[in-house]
């Protein structure tokens, strides 16, 4: 696109900004998928829309009035309405075609395995084979699906002890206050049959005495939203969504030989929760692989 339809691409929305609102959804709440089949985007991080009963008090909308002393305002007021709605749409489209900054695919094969995710791979198997020597990759992959299947099973079943085993603490209190919004609600959100397409580390790194990687993971599953009486309040149970997330993982290597994690100084004294050499935290109690975010950066309804 060329540098000066942006411009006035950018100031169109500027404009739009005054006259409509547009309701973004964070990454990382419970909600994944996007119901909405009309075409329009889909809001998603690892967070999923409920239906149109969703309160002001959950989500935050504000709407609007415009007043004019001439009808000639009202009528530019309302074609600006009507070109910046047709741009928002125009965009959506572009955004659907364009899932990296600069690189356009045409579908979820060339996304998934485009040089950006591949070169980020080679890097951290490279990486983490260096840190962990007994690393396995079909291992890991698996335990990362599994990890994944886990979590999206305990909030359908509404199981918080499920939960807290594999998420950190603020993702857990993220989706647990979300659950109690569904529950309150007399809702359930069915997420069932899934199935494994594609898992693939693309990043690897060490910080804080913790183990930090982040995977690409392709999935396909029903996902859908019912009430108390079992009717089917949004999505499909009939038609399975193809999801594309960024997952991020967090783990504490155990202590060999009584060594720092972080820079490998041995330590005098044993059960310590600070390095006397690089001053990290030594945490001895979360030794397993554990999610700390989940985004969903593509979707598509098969």
């Amino acid at each position: 696109m060329k540098k000066q339809n942006i411009i006035y691409i950018l100031l169109f929305i500027i404009i739009g900004l005054f006259t409509i609102n547009v309701i973004l959804v964070k990454a990382d709440s419970g909600w994944d998928t996007s119901y909405d089949f009309g075409g329009s985007s889909w809001d998603s991080g690892s967070s999923w829309d409920s239906d149109s009963s969703w309160s002001s008090s959950d989500w935050s909308y504000s709407g609007g009035s415009y007043h004019s002393s001439g009808s000639s305002l009202d009528g530019v007021a309302l074609l600006v309405f009507i070109i910046v709605l047709f741009l928002v749409i125009y965009l959506d489209t572009i955004h659907k075609k364009n899932y990296l900054p600069g690189q356009k695919h045409n579908n979820i094969e060339n996304f998934q395995t485009s040089n950006f995710y591949l070169d980020k791979h080679l890097v951290a198997i490279s990486k983490i084979k260096d840190e962990i020597k007994d690393f396995n990759e079909e291992e890991f992959n698996n335990l990362v699906y599994d990890i994944f299947v886990k979590v999206q099973n305990a909030w359908t079943e509404f199981n918080y002890d499920e939960l807290k085993e594999y998420l950190t603490d603020e993702l857990y209190n993220t989706y647990s206050s979300q659950l109690k919004i569904l529950k309150a609600k007399n809702e359930k959100n069915i997420m069932t049959d899934f199935a494994k397409e594609k898992v693939q580390l693309i990043d690897f790194k060490v910080e804080g005495g913790k183990y930090t990687v982040q995977v690409l993971l392709n999935t396909k599953f029903y996902d859908y939203i019912i009430n108390k009486n079992n009717v089917v309040l949004r999505g499909k149970s009939d038609i399975k969504v193809n999801m594309t997330y960024i997952l991020t993982l967090v783990k504490t290597p155990k202590v060999e030989d009584n060594k720092c994690p972080n820079c490998g100084a041995k330590l005098e004294k044993k059960n310590i929760n600070t390095c006397p050499y690089c001053k990290s935290k030594i945490v001895s109690n979360s030794y397993d692989w554990i999610l700390s975010k989940k985004e969903a950066i593509y979707q598509r309804w098969d």
